[in-house]
């Protein structure tokens, strides 16, 4: 029974923290991807693509590619009223020593950043409430506080990456 404050502040945590993360992945564009070649109508084939206005477009075959290149805006739009997101088309290749991104990266930043402030004021008020129940919160006071820190730590490894 001493470890019901810690088991009932950890379960809180990862609630929020599983809330912050559908939060932020529903906000993602991308979330209706590609995966049929707007020409056949086939599964896609990701080597056979065209890039046009920035997106990046990915058919079932060769032929497709050049039946899209002939009348573009027709796919597009064919595209867009299925809800389709298209893809990014990558920047041209950065040469050796020049900065990239990193692919992945910022979608984990937000939420971990919301979980790591979540648990500092989880254990904050394990402090506040350790006064009251010092046996009882104290190692879950403790606990809170290095995961906060492994938290805080892996946030900034990641905001730096992605800079």
């Amino acid at each position: 029974m001493h470890f019901r404050p810690a088991i009932v502040l950890t379960a809180t945590s990862l609630i929020v923290m599983g809330a912050c993360a559908a939060i932020a992945m529903a906000d993602e564009p991308g979330a209706n991807p590609q995966t049929i070649c707007p020409v056949m109508g086939r599964p896609i084939d990701k080597q056979f693509y065209a890039d046009h206005d920035g997106k990046r477009i990915y058919f079932c075959c060769a032929t497709c590619v050049k039946t899209f290149k002939n009348n573009p805006e027709r796919y597009i739009e064919k595209l867009n009223a299925e809800g389709v997101s298209l893809a990014d088309a990558p920047a041209a290749e950065a040469e050796e020593g020049e900065d990239h991104e990193h692919e992945g990266i910022g979608e984990f930043v937000e939420p971990l950043g919301i979980t790591t402030f979540t648990f500092l004021g989880l254990t904050a008020i394990t402090g506040a409430l350790m006064r009251r129940k010092p046996k009882v919160l104290r190692k879950a006071h403790i606990y809170l506080a290095v995961a906060t820190i492994v938290l805080a730590l892996i946030h900034i490894s990641l905001v730096m990456l992605g800079d």
